[in-house]
């Protein structure tokens, strides 16, 4: 699929960390390259290991609806309900199933660090292969915290400015780090799939 992302004015996606695993914040990354890491808990250790892939200009169409300051907790507590699919390369047609889907699918943040995500569109990644097998719809009980997923910048001139997005760890699947929107505040998360340029993303926005 191709987005009509002209008009989106997209900021440069200089790092972010979208893992099916618990995600930890690159160092500063070059403006030409995305870095893409993978975590793995052990007790006591983060175990890391990065694959840097360089591009000549790696743009995210969505990278200037990412929320660039750092959130209260209280803000993100609340229900996000998806609003948009786009992951046709993942599978032909799976974008207007994941829409058209009774009950919308919702994720609840609670004060009290944990999350339910009802009815969520759930992918796995492909062992060794930067790809997705879509698994189907689940409900899912996580913990969630607040973290620094990546840097958006608006040209290779210009600062990174970090932007904020969710840990989602101790549920039954893996789950990706999806990233807040919001220009002085949240108004959502996206979920985004392979390279942040592809356009591949759920997304979801805050409905109380």
């Amino acid at each position: 699929m191709t987005l009509p992302s002209a008009h989106l004015q997209p900021d440069r996606l200089t790092t972010v960390a979208h893992s099916a695993a618990s995600p930890t914040p690159a160092a500063g990354v070059d403006s030409h390259a995305a870095a893409r890491i993978r975590s793995v808990a052990v007790p006591g250790t983060i175990l890391l290991s990065m694959a840097v892939l360089f591009s000549s200009c790696l743009s995210d169409p969505f990278a200037h609806r990412f929320l660039k300051k750092e959130p209260a907790l209280d803000e993100a507590v609340g229900t996000y309900l998806l609003t948009e699919a786009y992951v046709s390369m993942i599978e032909a047609g799976l974008d207007d199933r994941i829409r058209s889907h009774e009950p919308t699918p919702s994720i609840e943040l609670r004060d009290n660090g944990t999350a339910i995500l009802r009815d969520f569109p759930l992918f796995h990644e492909q062992a060794n292969a930067f790809d997705y097998d879509w698994v189907g719809f689940r409900t899912l009980e996580a913990r969630w915290a607040i973290i620094p997923v990546g840097a958006v910048s608006s040209s290779v001139n210009d600062t990174a400015v970090p932007v904020f997005g969710l840990r989602l760890t101790d549920a039954e699947e893996p789950l990706d780090s999806p990233t807040f929107t919001g220009k002085e505040a949240i108004d959502g998360m996206i979920f985004t799939f392979y390279d942040g340029d592809q356009g591949q993303i759920l997304g979801f926005k805050k409905h109380h």
